[in-house]
């Protein structure tokens, strides 16, 4: 098979888009998860400080 025959491998930028898309959304919502545990984390620290005076 040619490298290159003269038009796209579709699968392959399409596996590559794929896995682009689906590591970038595992990693982004990981992220988005890690931020709002650590928000609520501070929030319920700040609360508890505040209710306990």
């Amino acid at each position: 098979m040619p490298v290159f025959s003269g038009k796209i491998d579709v699968g392959r930028v399409g596996w590559y888009l794929f896995d682009y898309l689906l590591f970038g959304i595992l990693y982004n919502v990981h992220a988005y998860i890690y931020n709002i545990s650590f928000y609520f984390y501070v929030f319920i620290v700040v609360n508890g400080w505040k209710i306990e005076e």
